[in-house]
């Protein structure tokens, strides 16, 4: 035929006449003068359902469409080359033999079935076992799983320099070694897993980019010198390779929905970015090399496990466990070749890490909500240790932090099975959020946050009395609680007795709380001149602190507790009771709580001076007053006590 793909007449037999076609581009290539070129889209009446390119023929596509019903195959040492236009298989395309090769330099590639580097169809013979090569230079091909198959014996180099390979399945072996080299602004962009466990696979990155939404499964060899590979997937993902653990220059983990595992351990050679999901170790080891860096760590991308630096720089772990996360920092080793070891562990170091809890120095006490291990593994230098603490956000539940020149670094000694005081040589940040820093340090162990002083359990903000009609207003508000149980009010009019006259619960959740909170109390001015109330803070463990008296000075004419009135009966058992009063004009009632809090009652007049009364509200047992005012002038007239039992 002559090379005008189109022209109907130039084809051994007529592509519009025949009821579907089997297209074979055959010919020696040292007598191949006219190779076929598509520049346009086919007029064929009847459709393609195959093309083989073989015995050295050659194919070229610089524009149009073409689409193939059946399988895409160069064999044989054929050579299928495109510049441009878009090729769609609905079936597979394969390439295998000797000298075989296909280039993708533009256009756009669509295969509803799988790229098979391999011999797929057993109707096509099988020629010279050898090497095939596939480059995509600039095109944008589309496929199932790309899979590179031992059938023939052949060997395949998959070359990916330009214009990017999308599969949407598997990078798999099927007997035959996987070989990929990417370079300049190639794409790899695997849909499914990197199965490289063939044998001699080899991956090879210089530049470009390699994104993957499943697992990472290879036994063979990584050289990657450039570029960037992505994990991207939206469910757990995981690293395995059996040949001592994988080697990555540029890896970023951006897994929106899980975790990336490790079955093996990793290397970083240049950069890790942890942007969206965590490293989960399962005993397994990150290791960030001399001059590599770690970016974006976060509450929402750190590393679960065992981390290990090379290098002479300063460096910040990002370290945390289970939904936790909190970094800690050293200083810059002296030597390039020095390597420590850091891990975080959430929870009590005591019962987490089996330690005893014996404190010497000056440390009182430690956070029983989170350690570190550091080890220096390789090397002599002394290094100062850097540990933070944030108490409402990213890194979730440090100890609270009251002062920070109370704050040290606490580090457990094996040896004499103590916590020693390592210092506070700096600290940043506030009693929320911050670092500790130590001196230079050469011995490493467990690290933690210590104390230098016990935290008040509660701080007390305010405490105001005041007199309000014939009742004193007591209010006070805290600024942070620790183990916080409850308090109890008292009252003493000479000093000498004193009476608890209410036991107001912790309104901090747990007893524990870095806001401020605030409480009040009312209580019944029957007394004259002048009362002392104080507070009492009571633990959790019934540890308690006592607070000074404070005084409240009232007129005699605000002692309203009324000898003209009468509750009957008192204590009040169903909510129904009288009220007998030397007054002769119309009433109103006020029923309040001794939190403040007023209730609806319900009167009705029985006589000019007695009064039936019905609380309308659920009330609890307990103290209440019962404030009785005349309705024309609006004076109160009395209060009374009344307890419901």
């Amino acid at each position: 035929m002559s090379s005008n793909w189109v022209t109907n007449g130039n084809w051994d037999r007529n592509p519009g006449s025949q009821n579907g076609q089997q297209i074979y581009i055959v010919e020696g290539p040292t007598t191949y003068t006219n190779a076929p070129v598509i520049s346009s889209t086919p007029s064929f009446s009847r459709g393609i359902d195959g093309i083989v390119v073989s015995e050295g023929g050659v194919l070229t596509m610089n524009s149009g469409t073409v689409t193939v019903d059946a399988e895409f195959a160069v064999i044989g040492g054929g050579t299928f080359i495109m510049n441009g236009g878009t090729l769609n298989i609905s079936g597979d395309m394969g390439i295998y033999d000797n000298g075989s090769s296909m280039t993708f330099n533009g256009g756009t590639v669509n295969i509803d079935g799988d790229f098979v580097l391999g011999r797929d169809n057993a109707d096509f013979p099988d020629g010279a076992s050898g090497q095939t090569t596939i480059t995509i230079a600039g095109a944008t091909f589309n496929c199932g799983d790309l899979v590179f198959d031992d059938n023939t014996g052949d060997t395949h180099q998959l070359i990916i320099s330009g214009g990017g390979l999308y599969t949407d399945g598997d990078v798999r072996s099927a007997g035959e070694d996987v070989n990929i080299t990417i370079s300049g602004g190639g794409v790899l962009d695997i849909d499914g897993d990197l199965d490289m466990t063939g044998g001699n696979d080899n991956l090879t990155m210089t530049n470009g980019s390699l994104f993957l939404t499943g697992d990472w499964d290879n036994d063979g060899t990584t050289t990657l010198s450039g570029g960037e590979i992505e994990f991207i997937g939206s469910s757990n993902q995981s690293i395995s390779n059996s040949n001592g653990g994988e080697t990555f220059y540029n890896l970023t983990i951006d897994n929106s929905s899980g975790n990336v595992s490790l079955n093996d351990s990793i290397i970083i050679t240049n950069r890790l970015d942890l942007t969206d999901g965590l490293i989960i170790g399962n005993g397994n080891s990150v290791t960030i090399v001399d001059n590599a860096t770690v970016i974006n760590a976060s509450s929402s991308s750190y590393v679960d496990g065992d981390i290990n630096k090379i290098g002479n720089e300063a460096f910040s772990f990002p370290t945390g466990d289970g939904a936790f996360y909190n970094p800690i920092g050293i200083s810059a080793p002296s030597s390039a070749t020095d390597m420590f070891r850091a891990q975080y562990f959430r929870g009590d170091p005591q019962g987490l890490l089996g330690l005893l809890f014996s404190l010497i120095d000056a440390v009182v006490r430690i956070s029983d909500a989170e350690s570190w291990e550091v080890d220096r593994l390789v090397g002599t230098s002394s290094v100062a240790i850097t540990l933070n603490y944030n108490t409402l956000g990213d890194y979730t539940g440090s100890i609270g932090v009251a002062d920070l020149s109370d704050l040290r670094v606490a580090r457990y000694d094996d040896g004499d099975t103590e916590w020693h005081d390592e210092g506070n040589a700096s600290t940043t940040g506030n009693t929320t959020l911050g670092t500790v820093t130590s001196p230079p340090l050469s011995a490493f162990s467990p690290f933690t946050l210590g104390f230098v002083t016990y935290p008040l359990p509660v701080e007390l903000m305010e405490f105001n009395l005041r007199a309000i009609g014939n009742q004193a207003r007591i209010e006070w508000g805290t600024s942070s609680e620790i183990n916080n149980n409850h308090f109890i009010l008292q009252r003493t009019l000479d000093g000498k007795n004193i009476i608890d006259i209410s036991t107001i619960p912790s309104k901090a959740e747990g007893g524990n709380s870095t806001e401020s909170i605030q409480y009040a109390y009312t209580d019944l001015i029957d007394y004259t001149d002048v009362a002392y109330y104080r507070l009492i803070q009571v633990d959790h463990d019934g540890t308690s602190k006592t607070y000074p008296f404070e005084a409240l000075k009232v007129s005699p004419s605000l002692s309203l507790q009324s000898k003209e009135a009468k509750v009957y009966p008192n204590p009040v058992e169903d909510g129904v009771f009288r009220l007998e009063i030397a007054h002769e004009g119309e009433l109103d009632f006020r029923f309040i709580s001794m939190e403040g809090k007023i209730h609806r009652l319900k009167a009705i007049k029985l006589g000019s001076q007695s009064y039936g009364l019905e609380i309308m509200d659920q009330v609890d047992k307990g103290i209440y007053l019962l404030s009785i005012f005349d309705r024309t002038s609006g004076k109160q007239l009395s209060t009374q006590r009344v307890l419901i039992k």
